[in-house]
């Protein structure tokens, strides 16, 4: 809908492959979905001062009916306090979503931190139950992130 009268784009492997991209046909794809399925002017008043937590993306899933990859990605685009949703795999960060009060150049590691929740959950450790206060370095590569803390779930 969105690329009407443009030129015809067709999906690479690439694409598929990394769905939640931030760019191309697929990246609009993903953007007219979430505005389908989540409209702003529903989705926002949900999301109103809610923690930027699993119970917030799980309950927000579950009255949109959506996935929680994408209910995340919303929530950090449309909620209440600056946030990030970031995804990693054994090989590292495969793809991560930025919330509009974030700051581009602040940007996840590459790697996961030992010192992360997600680490351990990521290899095998029993599921973090609650949020945490952490230091901002462990998730953020900036050059001031050692002066701030971040809440990690």
């Amino acid at each position: 809908m969105r690329d009407r009268g443009e030129p015809v784009y067709l999906c690479q492997d690439t694409d598929i492959r990394s769905p939640w991209s931030q760019q191309g046909s697929e990246a609009r794809a993903n953007q007219f979905a979430a505005d389908l399925l989540m409209p702003e002017f529903m989705f926002r008043p949900r999301a109103r001062g809610r923690p930027m937590t699993f119970d917030s993306v799980n309950e927000l899933a579950n009255e949109f009916q959506t996935s929680r990859t994408a209910s995340a990605i919303r929530l950090v685009q449309l909620g209440s306090y600056p946030a990030m949703v970031a995804c990693y795999g054994v090989q590292g960060r495969r793809w991560h979503s930025l919330g509009p009060d974030v700051p581009s150049q602040f940007w996840p590691h590459k790697e996961l931190s030992h010192d992360s929740d997600a680490f351990t959950l990521l290899f095998g450790q029993p599921k973090p139950t609650r949020p945490m206060i952490v230091d901002a370095d462990t998730w953020i590569d900036h050059r001031s992130s050692d002066r701030y803390t971040i809440c990690e779930h």
